[in-house]
């Protein structure tokens, strides 16, 4: 679900501060970007589910980065998508995320 040598990579090469400022940001475009998707078309929709593939896989989300590309790719090809199983993903990697800004390794 989430590549833990990612997360110890990136505090250990910003910081404990700056890691959690990152993650919070993190959280906070992710969360708004989710909202998005609800009301976007397919093109704009299909960008968002990107931009939420990228960052959560610099951050570490392998789940949640292969979901989002899964629903991109049907969104291009013209097939319908349910994000949810993305969003499902975010919210559980969110609670993970969160303890291990709470508790530095």
């Amino acid at each position: 679900m989430i590549d833990q040598n990612r997360l110890s990579e990136l505090r250990n090469d910003i910081g404990d501060d700056s890691f959690a400022e990152i993650i919070q940001l993190f959280c906070e475009e992710i969360e708004q970007a989710f909202v998005q998707l609800d009301t976007t078309d397919r093109n704009a929709a299909a960008e968002t589910l990107h931009f939420i593939k990228g960052s959560a896989l610099n951050i570490g989300l392998v789940e949640v980065g292969r979901l989002c590309e899964d629903a991109e790719c049907s969104l291009r090809q013209g097939l319908g998508v349910d994000p949810s199983l993305a969003k499902c993903a975010y919210n559980k990697a969110r609670s993970i995320l969160l303890d291990h800004v709470a508790k530095p390794t």
